[in-house]
């Protein structure tokens, strides 16, 4: 049979197979009335066809369906819609759910809104690999008007139902899969000819026949499935109550649906989703959202430039506008009252509802197992809500903010709290909060990035649309989109504008606020503008007002904490850095292990005359040999990650493995660097060349080993000293940039000889974490010398200071020089005392130190000033 002449919905027949196909590529496939109509009537067609035993449903151009047509939002037509959906859910039950033929819906693409609800009336669903299938109209201020609010529970549970429907976010369909939202996926080639199959095997009875409306495996109304569901409903009310979205009144409708459904059964369900589907659509709430998201799709037409701009901050200030207005001037009376009635009982809410609510009550009865569960899910809900919860925030890369990292992880430690671990994304998390966040003690708050056209703008015009950008989005996190938090741990620097934010974010939710001071934003700034650029002296005043905004203070040095009391009138509690406890030194094994796989960065030269890549290159690394380790041993090598646990370490052992340090092997020297310029990069540059030249004029180059640097970290200047490195006549030292995952960087660390800390403090007032991991992993430390780095560093103790390159480079030769040339051993006897001295001072770590200290002024039982210092220092 011939497709038919109908432009926006063909059918054709292939067998015994019908294929009708949603023909708007143009505009995503989007539903409109007549679209519908044309829907129902080749379904009609395709159900009566003699020779058709099964129909197949499917989009063209590569998708399924977008969804209904928004350009029909806020027109006269939006006023038949609730008289023309009973037509539709009518023949969407008799020709896709219900009909004489099984239906199959093959998913290409998007399956959004209305076409994700046609797609779960078909008796089956397969799609491809690149599918994405949501509900999304929680975006526009309205809920699913065709089915969705009932069939998605049936199919996939009422939690993740809610969590589809109240987040409006589209899945993949690897996760469709995993819920059971669909029943294949297939690569896009197969997906037809696999729907096609499967709607045969259904119509030869190989595989049974789904009705959607009348699954009950997810939604029974008596038993433990039943009390999972109510607690979920009532879980989600909670919530919405906590986090102030109780106004936005399409929420509370959407979940009056779901529940309805729950307790009088499917028919009663969806009778109040248009009612409230009406409802929310007539709403001012929808009207205003309708009108950011088109003006939104128009300037994303448009060309960038000014007026494309202003278009873009007109939206983001009626974003504002509107969220103000939904947030603050809607009463709660209604939301609380409905979160009362659910708190008293889901019964209670629904009595007189006929024959299913008699069955639900029967599941409510003490005898009952569901009552034990509903009572558990009720304690469960009560301590959620009482949990204390705290944010954690850094307006930089989370993941390259340690101090920040290991506070979430402490707080996660600490029974009975929830963290919210704010901040750009980036670099990857350290592994201790990998648990939390999959056991959800944790959440990530991720900040948007601006967007990349806006980059684009004039520097000075950039600059001011970024700090727009930035305060517009942490007013609304902060303010209005993230949970309530009963505590808020702000680092500082950045002061600009998190200082501020913070403090209206403290006011509003009722929450403590402590900053927690690494540094002075002011004076980062002078670096690049000087000292008395008015921009600076602005920021400073800016600092010290808003500095005294909080209820209390950390710090990480005691001159810090002198500087904020005399100067700035902010008390201030000391709580130095402390290393975790993956910070140790590295066994043989893991040296071996992590040099093994650093080897294709190693092994890639960075200049002239590089020895490194001259070993890999050569035929002095024999087979099982690093740069610095030798394995002898008949079962090849081990992992990295195999090696990080005890477990390994002793199957390695026990397996007769010999891992030693390779002859004549090099030293590692290592430093971490942002590459900003509170770090002269070029110092150790110089260092390393006046070391290089010491060797070759000396009369025994065997007494000194050759060196590898090991420049660890990210940022700005990294390209320009690499170009720098690239054109350095080194024959004795080379150079290597690395960027390592969370998990190598303490092993590499503990394999190193020595580290350099090149932190120059911009207000004399801060102490580098880095020493602090160095000393952790037993490392001793060449540092750059300024005014409170002895709070730190004992010189001669466990480390040495020095303030120019030939003092560092002199320093390396003290540490590296041997008495007699023997290449057995790296290393002087300086070296030796050096590191008996990090190993006698036992620092002591972090938890146990932030516990003592941190856990109090976070809960306001300790009070800020130098007593508080004392400990800190003692601890």
């Amino acid at each position: 049979m011939a497709p038919t002449d109908d432009p926006s919905v063909t059918l054709s027949v292939d067998g015994a197979t019908a294929v009708v196909t949603l023909n708007r590529p143009a505009q995503s496939n989007a539903l409109q009335p007549q679209l519908l109509s044309s829907l129902f009537a080749q379904l009609r067609k395709a159900q009566s066809h003699p020779d058709v035993l099964c129909v197949v449903l499917t989009g063209a151009g590569g998708k399924f369906c977008a969804g209904f047509d928004f350009n029909l939002f806020g027109t006269p037509a939006m006023h038949d819609l609730p008289a023309a959906r009973q037509d539709w859910l009518a023949q969407m039950s008799a020709l896709l759910e219900n009909g004489a033929k099984p239906t199959v819906a093959a998913i290409q693409g998007p399956a959004l809104g209305g076409g994700c609800e046609l797609a779960m009336a078909c008796n089956a669903r397969v799609c491809d690999t690149g599918a994405q299938l949501g509900l999304p109209e929680v975006r526009l201020g309205i809920l699913p008007g065709l089915g969705g609010t009932q069939r998605t529970p049936r199919l996939v549970g009422m939690d993740q139902a809610l969590n589809l429907m109240l987040s409006g976010q589209p899945i993949s369909a690897d996760d469709a899969l995993a819920i059971g939202l669909v029943d294949e996926v297939v690569p896009e080639q197969g997906l037809l000819a696999k729907a096609k199959r499967l709607a045969l095997d259904i119509a030869s009875g190989k595989v049974p026949r789904r009705r959607t409306l009348q699954l009950n495996s997810h939604m029974q109304t008596s038993g433990e499935v039943f009390a999972r569901a109510v607690a979920a409903l009532a879980q989600a009310k909670e919530d919405l109550q906590r986090r102030r979205l109780t106004g936005q009144g399409h929420y509370v409708l959407l979940l009056e649906a779901a529940a309805a459904g729950l307790a009088h059964g499917p028919a009663v369900g969806l009778q109040k989703e248009g009612e409230a589907f009406q409802a929310a659509a007539s709403s001012r709430l929808h009207r205003m959202l309708l009108h950011l998201f088109k003006l939104h799709r128009s300037l994303k037409k448009k060309a960038p430039g000014p007026v494309w701009a202003l278009g873009h901050v007109y939206a983001v200030l009626s974003l504002l506008v509107l969220v103000t207005y939904v947030k603050l001037l809607i009463p709660y009376a209604y939301a609380s009252k409905l979160c009362r009635a659910f708190k008293t009982g889901f019964l209670q809410s629904y009595k007189g509802g006929g024959g299913h609510q008699e069955q639900a009550g029967s599941a409510a009865a003490p005898a009952q197992p569901a009552g034990n569960a509903s009572q558990a899910g009720a304690s469960r809900r009560s301590t959620h809500v009482t949990m204390p919860r705290c944010w954690v925030m850094v307006l930089g890369d989370v993941g390259r903010s340690p101090r920040m990292q290991y506070h979430a992880s402490s707080l996660c430690k600490t029974p009975g709290y929830e963290v919210v671990l704010i901040g750009y994304s980036g670099a990857a998390l350290i592994e201790e909060l990998q648990q939390p966040l999959a056991n959800g003690k944790l959440s990530l708050a991720y900040l948007p990035e601006l967007p990349s056209l806006l980059r684009r703008l004039p520097r000075v015009l950039s600059l001011l649309t970024k700090a727009l950008f930035q305060l517009l989005t942490l007013l609304w996190m902060l303010l209005f989109s993230l949970p309530r938090p009963d505590t808020i741990l702000l680092q500082l620097p950045p002061a600009l504008p998190t200082m501020l934010v913070c403090r209206l974010a403290a006011v509003r939710h009722g929450a403590r606020l402590v900053f927690d001071w690494h540094n002075f934003a002011h004076t980062l700034m002078a670096l690049g503008m000087g000292p008395g650029h008015p921009v600076v002296r602005l920021a400073e005043r800016y600092e010290r007002y808003w500095g005294r905004a909080a209820h209390a203070s950390l710090c990480v040095t005691s001159a810090m904490q002198a500087e904020l009391s005399r100067h700035w009138r902010v008390p201030a509690t000391v709580f130095y850095d402390r290393p975790p406890d993956f910070f140790r030194p590295a066994s043989l094994q893991e040296t071996h292990a992590l040099l093994t796989k650093l080897h294709p960065v190693l092994a890639k030269p960075l200049h002239p005359h590089d020895f490194v890549a001259q070993l890999y290159a050569g035929s002095e690394l024999a087979m099982g040999q690093t740069l610095c380790t030798r394995q002898d041993g008949a079962n090849g090598s081990m992992s990295a990650a195999a090696l990080r646990s005890s477990a390994s370490r002793q199957q390695v052992e026990a397996a007769g493995w010999a891992v030693q340090q390779r002859l004549g092997r090099p030293a590692l020297v290592v430093t971490s660097t942002s590459w900003t310029p509170d770090e002269d990069f070029g110092l150790l540059l110089k260092a390393a060349e006046l070391y290089d030249g010491r060797v070759r004029r000396s009369r025994r180059p065997a007494l000194y080993p050759r060196i590898l640097f090991l420049v660890t970290g990210r940022g700005p200047q990294r390209q320009e000293y690499e170009r720098r490195m690239a054109g350095m006549d080194l024959r004795h030292v080379a150079f290597r940039t690395l960027w390592l995952e969370p998990g190598d960087y303490p092993l590499l660390l503990g394999s190193a000889d020595l580290g350099v800390s090149l932190h120059a403090s911009s207000s004399g007032l801060d102490l580098p974490m880095k020493v602090v991991d160095m000393f952790g992993c037993g490392l001793p430390v060449c540092a750059l010398t300024y005014s409170c780095i002895g709070e730190l560093v004992s010189h001669e103790h466990n480390g040495l200071l020095f303030a120019t390159p030939n003092q560092l480079a002199q320093q390396l030769v003290s540490c590296f020089r041997s008495s007699n040339g023997s290449s057995s051993t790296i290393g002087s006897p300086l070296l030796a005392r050096l590191r008996r001295g990090v190993e006698g001072a036992s620092m002591a770590r972090w938890h146990d130190t932030w516990r003592k200290i941190v856990l109090p002024v976070l809960e306001g039982s300790s009070s800020n000033g130098s007593s508080n210092g004392r400990a800190a220092k003692k601890a």
